[in-house]
């Protein structure tokens, strides 16, 4: 197969994916607000709906952990890489900053 083809497949695969996961979240997040009458159904729909398209936006944490392991990614070709500089996490770049303005300081 074409490599188009098959990422074209993924894709059609992934958003249909997507689109039914969205029915459980939807039913598991809004079924309380709804039975106990602290929201309309349809304001928790909409509620819902919203924060999924956000939430699918904001992260892609999940997309990340799925397709880990899947793809050998020895096998893709090579694509050129813009430079960028390394992400720190938690206080690990605030800790190296303090490290370092007492070592020039002291």
């Amino acid at each position: 197969m074409d490599l188009i083809v098959i990422v074209i497949v993924v894709v059609v695969t992934a958003l249909a994916f997507d689109f039914t996961n969205g029915f459980h979240d939807t039913a598991n997040a809004m079924a309380t607000s709804i039975a106990t009458g602290a929201l309309k159904a349809r304001t928790a729909v909409l509620i819902a709906g919203v924060l999924n398209l956000v939430g699918a936006f904001l992260s892609v944490q999940v997309a990340k952990t799925i397709s880990s392991g899947l793809v050998d990614e020895g096998d893709l070709p090579r694509l050129p890489h813009r430079r960028t500089r390394p992400r720190r996490h938690g206080n690990e770049g605030l800790q190296d900053r303090s490290d370092r303005l007492r070592s020039a300081s002291g």
